[in-house]
């Protein structure tokens, strides 16, 4: 054990009781009744719900002690109104996993808007290179250009604070508050055990469950963000073909024939990945119409690839065309993945709510 440790638990030790052999800290609460901590505006179902306030008092003062030490909490009510202790324990424990499922879904939008900022960066980036490399500006050339760069970056470390740095609106860490809590005991004013919930027995199928859904979101996010990022990377590329044209039909007509053909497989291509991008973060957030697609976008993509490989195949190998072929095999790989997974996670959940009724 460091020093700095040694001299904070010696200091805890004088108002709590600390097991140093099991490193486990007794949390004692006392309340005088039971509805000190029951949210009595919910009551409509018949169930009880616990005070967040309670809960965030709860969650600060545990993440305030040393990570190597778990928690036993202690909670001390001396008169129940009537109230089931074990249903107040589950209680506890619903309002925790409640929490956690509605700070999965600030992050998930977090990471959405962050990756709409980066695109819009890199959208904005695309447009400048592309309209100096054709002096599209006129007599402002430099102005202009330095100051979309300026906005193209501040949007990207936008997106960067977003998805990263931004601290969640949310007061209370429950996934932190299961980490630490091990037991959680309610007693009487003659401390008398009422109830008790052993922690990593209670919250083991919510792991399991959010292990779950974190593989389907990350391979989902994943997906889309690569799809877009890489289809815009591609319009200025696209660009060039068609601004080049009419020096080739000057030229040579069946280099002609061949870049009208490497120019419709390339629009066709963004707009594929575009698409299956835009699905693939609807199917990450849970909403929107186009997931209902998801199994034709999937046949999709195996026509972008094949596209891609054409390009590979019809153009000079460049370093560009081969991370354009690696991202979209990535992208669709985790597409693939997220996509069935997901459908795997719904028939599942239906399955189970049907078998509930």
């Amino acid at each position: 054990m460091r020093e700095d440790d040694y001299r904070e638990i010696q200091l805890l030790k004088k108002y709590y009781l600390i097991d140093e052999e099991k490193k486990m800290i007794t949390l004692p609460l006392h309340f005088d009744k039971a509805s000190d901590i029951i949210d009595l505006n919910f009551v409509s179902t018949g169930n009880i719900v616990i005070k967040e306030e309670i809960l965030v008092t709860i969650g600060d003062k545990i993440k305030s002690f040393p990570s190597m030490l778990k928690v036993k909490l202690d909670l001390i009510i001396d008169d129940y109104e009537d109230y089931d202790a074990k249903k107040i324990l589950n209680s506890l424990s619903d309002c925790l996993e409640m929490n956690s499922y509605t700070r999965t879904r600030e992050t998930k939008y977090n990471k959405v808007i962050a990756i709409v900022f980066f695109i819009v960066g890199l959208i904005i980036l695309a447009f400048n290179v592309t309209a100096n490399n054709y002096e599209l500006y006129g007599t402002g050339q430099n102005v202009i250009y330095e100051l979309l760069d300026i906005v193209a970056w501040v949007f990207v470390w936008q997106a960067t604070t977003v998805a990263f740095l931004t601290k969640s609106e949310i007061p209370l860490d429950s996934d932190a508050f299961k980490q630490n809590v091990s037991n959680i005991i309610l007693y009487n004013k003659n401390n008398d055990v009422l109830a008790t919930l052993d922690s990593s027995k209670e919250f083991e199928a919510w792991e399991l469950g959010k292990k779950h859904n974190r593989l389907k979101l990350s391979t989902l996010l994943v997906a889309g963000g690569l799809m877009i990022a890489d289809s815009i990377l591609t319009i200025p590329e696209i660009i060039d073909i068609f601004i080049s044209l009419p020096q080739i039909m000057e030229g040579d007509k069946e280099i002609l024939g061949v870049y009208i053909i490497i120019a419709s497989a390339s629009i066709i291509a963004t707009i594929i990945e575009i698409l299956v991008g835009i699905c693939a973060l609807a199917i990450y957030l849970g909403r929107g119409k186009i997931r209902k697609l998801r199994y034709v976008f999937l046949a999709l993509m195996f026509l972008v690839l094949a596209l891609n490989i054409f390009a590979i195949v019809t153009t000079p190998i460049t370093l560009k065309t081969i991370f354009t072929t690696i991202t979209t095999f990535v992208a669709e790989i985790a597409f693939i993945i997220g996509t069935i997974y997901s459908t795997y996670l719904e028939r599942k959940g239906k399955k189970l709510a049907s078998e509930e009724e």
